[in-house]
């Protein structure tokens, strides 16, 4: 098999074992959850909204985002991706790092070793 293949195939088995892995089912069941709750819905749209806008006022923001808190579907969402995300950077610092010797953001991780076997 030429190598452009291997690495092609390669390339496609990482993406089903992290597709696979905890966090990304985590995240599909948050993500399934948020759509069938029109509550956490609107919390989080407003919150968003809020965030995005071009003259941000910093205490609607934060109300906003402590209404999403205190809904169990939007606290699970925001986790569920963050998890999710950072199994993606460890992903991408451990390809930096092999690839070009360069840790992503001076720590190729994130900070956070759960998702990760390769820094100790």
């Amino acid at each position: 098999m030429p190598m452009n293949e291997t690495i092609i195939q390669k390339a496609q088995e990482l993406a089903e074992a992290i597709a696979q892995s905890e966090e990304a089912l985590r995240w599909d069941n948050a993500q399934e959850a948020l759509l069938s709750d029109e509550e956490a819905q609107e919390l989080l749209a407003n919150y968003r909204e809020l965030a995005q806008s071009p003259y941000p006022r910093k205490e609607l923001i934060l109300t906003a985002k402590e209404k999403c808190l205190n809904n169990e579907v939007c606290t699970e969402y925001w986790n569920a991706k963050d998890s999710y995300d950072q199994l993606i950077t460890a992903a991408e610092g451990i390809l930096n790092f092999l690839l070009a010797g360069e840790e992503n953001g001076g720590g190729g991780c994130g900070g956070n070793c759960s998702a990760c076997c390769g820094c100790n």
